[in-house]
């Protein structure tokens, strides 16, 4: 009778011990698994994260590295845009590109913070806009300007840069006809959202 006692006993601890042993390895896989989900559910979220609308004026979070004659890290600020009429375009030599477009010049105020001197880092390619919805299309102008550029539109492959120096810089871009442009755009690379700026209406 002790013996068969003696043997219930011991199948019922092997039974419980089990039954913990089960259980902790539950708990451990769960806590693991939480742990881990966690730790990509917030990385994923600060890489979706969409990036602040910032008011003109307002320089970028974070410095931007342009490449001209060498690398250099500005920083960046849209201060102001312009917008021009239709016959600003009248001496474009592509009236094609011209057409059902009005011309818009918009300002950026940089400073360069790291690198040395540096000629034509293209601060402006690295900028767009948005017009009601509609992209504003960077001009590309070879051969001199538009009669019509602002007198303080400062063309950034003009200056000579070097760590410390700050200059307002402009680029035009072209926007659909009885359309302003509405934001300012910094591009951050192909997966990143842009950095946008509004401009006041």
């Amino acid at each position: 009778m002790r013996n068969g006692m003696t043997s219930t006993v011991r199948r019922a601890a092997c039974v419980a011990a089990c039954a913990a042993l089960a259980l902790t390895a539950t708990a451990c896989d769960g806590g693991k698994k939480s742990r881990g989900g966690g730790s990509d559910g917030g990385s994923s979220t600060q890489q979706d994260e969409k990036p602040k609308v910032l008011k003109l004026g307002q320089p970028a979070p974070e410095p931007q590295t342009f490449s001209g004659s060498k690398k250099a890290e500005f920083e960046v600020a849209p201060t102001k845009v312009t917008m021009g009429e239709p016959g600003d375009l009248a001496d474009l030599d592509n009236q094609k590109t011209a057409k059902g477009k009005v011309p818009a010049w918009i300002y950026v105020k940089a400073k360069q913070v790291e690198g040395g001197t540096t000629k034509k880092p293209m601060i402006m390619s690295d900028f767009g806009a948005k017009a009601g919805g509609a992209s504003a299309k960077r001009l590309i102008l070879l051969m001199g300007g538009l009669k019509a550029t602002p007198k303080d539109c400062v063309d950034d492959d003009s200056v000579t840069w070097t760590k410390g120096k700050t200059a307002t810089v402009c680029q035009v871009y072209l926007v659909p006809q009885g359309k302003k442009i509405d934001e300012v755009l910094l591009s951050r690379g192909f997966t990143a959202e842009p950095q946008r700026w509004a401009v006041n209406k």
